[in-house]
């Protein structure tokens, strides 16, 4: 083995041992930024889908704009669904269960039921604001 060769060998070595960390580095970087936003990477691994929309429905579940039970005669809000197409919604009749909101779609005119964590800009409404 010539001088040039084991220079070539080791180099080779030390730059493949150095991608591989960098990978590593940039797949936990991944990680992380999918837990931050989720939606950005749902549609690339169903199984890291399974565990985002799972934490995601825990976290709504909790969120302080809903109360377990709660029930409402109107409400507005923006919705996004799986694909990302968002809508504005009125809702009637509408109640909090767990990580969701149920209610009479007034833009569908049928019962639906909306993730929390897909909503945002919500407002609830008596049936005297609505009328005037």
């Amino acid at each position: 083995m010539t001088l040039t060769t084991l220079i070539a060998f080791v180099t080779g070595l030390i730059a493949g041992a150095a991608l591989t960390y960098l990978i590593g580095i940039r797949r936990d970087k991944t990680s992380t930024e999918a837990l931050r936003n989720p939606s950005k990477y749902k549609r690339a691994d169903p199984e890291v889908a399974r565990t985002l929309d799972k934490h995601d429905r825990d976290l709504a579940a909790t969120d302080p704009r809903w109360v377990e039970g709660e029930e409402g005669e109107f409400a507005t809000f923006t919705y996004a669904d799986r694909d990302g197409v968002v809508t504005e919604r009125r809702v009637s009749n509408w109640r909090s269960l767990g990580a969701y909101i149920e209610g009479v779609c007034l833009n569908r005119q049928e019962e639906r039921t909306f993730r929390k964590d897909r909503i945002t800009g919500w407002s609830v409404q008596s049936q005297s604001e609505v009328q005037a």
